[in-house]
């Protein structure tokens, strides 16, 4: 490729993780009201395209929006985790326990757990934002549902990622 040149495609999708990334985190922390999760969130929003191989590689291409995209394994995952660290006692994080690097790992574990569970969320939200610019696999994998509200990389999507940005933004502010 020559210098001063864009692959379009791989440009198009690089814009696309840029929304997931932004959505994923002003959502969880409009919901939790903390930017660790939020962080977390944000780490796992692109999850689920990095698993189907090298993007733009044909092997990408044949997998994308397939088995890395249907939902289900990954609500699965998130309640679990969610589960296991709230009976470990742990219901949020705070910047404090993360600077903490005192923590043993008995007490660090559940603290991983809880952020694992929001990269999942993370993955999720992915899921959710392209069911609405193309279809994804429903409750049964082989079934496909969504719907295209928008083509990637277009004025439509920023124009959602904004009002995502907005509403979240309402939310952190306490005006919803």
């Amino acid at each position: 490729m020559r210098q001063g040149t864009l692959n379009t495609r791989y440009s198009i999708l690089t814009m696309k993780w840029h929304n997931h990334r932004i959505t994923a985190g002003v959502i969880v922390f409009a919901a939790v009201g903390n930017i660790i999760p939020a962080i977390a969130a944000v780490l796992g929003s692109t999850f689920p395209d990095r698993i189907e191989g090298k993007m733009g590689s044909e092997e990408q291409r044949k997998r994308h929006r397939k088995g890395s995209h249907w939902f289900v394994p990954y609500v699965l995952v998130a309640v679990a985790l969610l589960f296991l660290a709230s009976h470990k006692g742990v219901n949020s994080v705070s910047i404090d326990m993360v600077q903490d690097i005192s923590l043993t790992l008995g007490a660090i574990y559940p603290v991983l757990i809880y952020l694992l569970a929001f990269f999942f969320i993370g993955a999720l939200l992915h899921i959710a934002f392209d069911s609405i610019c193309g279809k994804v696999p429903s409750l049964y994998p082989k079934k496909r549902f969504g719907i295209k509200l928008f083509k990637v990389g277009s004025t439509k999507e920023y124009a959602l990622v904004f009002l995502v940005i907005a509403i979240s933004g309402l939310v952190i502010w306490g005006q919803l």
